[in-house]
């Protein structure tokens, strides 16, 4: 993004669509998305880029040479001075191209390449991959430090079976869709919307006490006071505190929430401004 200021150019994240383990192996985008196009377009936007260019990834894209795809990439950002790429891209029919056929070819199309050597935490790669291992594993501190964000799940509030209320503890509720989740249960959370952050914690899972929806759903219940809004949140989940579980009756179930609430709430005293 500096480099683009300098250059007065746009800051543009090129990015394929469908995702490529998708369009190879025909994966469910549920089972390894880290977010969904629009929830990753909107992180990238938010960082200070400019705009996210979609590659369509199809037959005809796999098959392009590496100076088709150069063209093609051309064509698409007509004003491009500068490309930055990891050590390990690879683009064009069967994996031919590397970053030094990039540079070369963009010496020839008046582009820069920059090649950046890949980030380690704790010693250790950060990629998709580890994320998705701390995600399943439901290591939300993990997760947190190798995206240098808490993770969150985003979406238009929708309407619930009213239970929460029913055991006086209302709740706005998700029914996040196309990326993978970590594992149901109850989190530490943090309800963001466009005017405030507001403690939280959060049931992900499908209500195995009552059995009437199979939909997933994340269900927040905020921990203090806050002004009424309207519109996308997201919630960020910053904890996990235990498994869903069913419970004989909702007497119990009133009785672990009072547990959790009292739980999340201690995270949040220890945590302040998280």
């Amino acid at each position: 993004m500096a480099e683009a200021a300098e250059s007065g150019a746009e800051a543009v994240a090129v990015t394929f669509e469908p995702h490529p383990v998708s369009f190879f192996k025909g994966v469910a985008p549920e089972t390894f998305r880290l977010q969904t196009p629009d929830g990753r377009d909107a992180v990238l936007t938010a960082l200070g880029l400019s705009r996210v260019d979609r590659l369509t990834f199809d037959e005809r894209l796999t098959a392009m040479s590496p100076g088709a795809f150069v063209d093609l990439l051309v064509s698409r950002n007509p004003a491009i001075v500068g490309v930055h790429v990891g050590g390990d891209f690879r683009f064009g029919r069967a994996r031919a191209g590397d970053t030094a056929m990039l540079s070369a070819l963009g010496a020839g199309h008046g582009f820069t390449v920059t090649v950046h050597e890949a980030v380690n935490h704790l010693n250790e790669t950060i990629s998709s991959s580890r994320v998705r291992g701390a995600l399943r594993a439901s290591d939300m501190e993990l997760v947190a430090a190798l995206l240098g964000r808490a993770y969150a799940i985003a979406g238009e509030i929708a309407s619930g079976h009213g239970r929460g209320r029913t055991l006086g503890v209302p709740t706005l509720n998700l029914y996040p869709l196309g990326h993978l989740l970590p594992a149901h249960g109850v989190y530490v959370a943090t309800i963001v919307s466009q005017t405030q952050a507001i403690s939280a914690v959060a049931n992900l899972g499908v209500r195995p006490t009552f059995a009437d929806d199979p939909r997933i759903s994340l269900e927040a219940h905020a921990l203090e006071e806050f002004v009424a809004f309207e519109g996308p949140v997201e919630v960020q989940l910053h904890a996990y505190l235990r498994p869903e579980q069913r419970f004989a009756d909702t007497d119990a179930l009133r009785a672990q929430i009072g547990i959790d609430i009292a739980s999340a709430a201690a995270w949040h005293t220890a945590h302040p401004g998280s």
